[in-house]
């Protein structure tokens, strides 16, 4: 999301996908199913990151193979999402500010 916001001239700071998305929301429309997804590995970054961050035991104890499993398809959804518009022909000026709003892109 960091790339994609700077891609098309935004700034973008933080660890938050769902915040890094608002970013883009000037320019891209984002679906409730993108967020989604986004919200479900904000969910999950503190606690992976700092696994002091949970209340007894270590990460291991309380994610599931199926919680690895669907942080990795909401990934997998937002990298697609994210690379879909870069590979799109978008019209750009010398400063990187986008001439049009895009389209609503799905989620494959």
């Amino acid at each position: 999301m960091k790339a994609l916001s700077q891609f098309l001239g935004g700034e973008a700071w933080g660890h938050s996908v769902e915040k890094l998305m608002a970013v883009l929301d000037d320019s891209l429309e984002i679906s409730h199913e993108l967020l989604y997804h986004a919200k479900r590995l904000d969910r999950l970054y503190i606690i992976s990151r700092y696994p002091d961050g949970l209340i007894y035991g270590t990460p291991h104890e309380h994610f599931t193979r199926e919680d690895a499993e669907a942080a990795i398809s909401s990934a997998g959804t937002i990298l697609r999402f994210s690379q879909n518009i870069l590979d799109s022909p978008i019209i750009i000026s010398a400063n990187y500010q986008v001439k049009q709003k895009l389209i609503t892109y799905r989620v494959l």
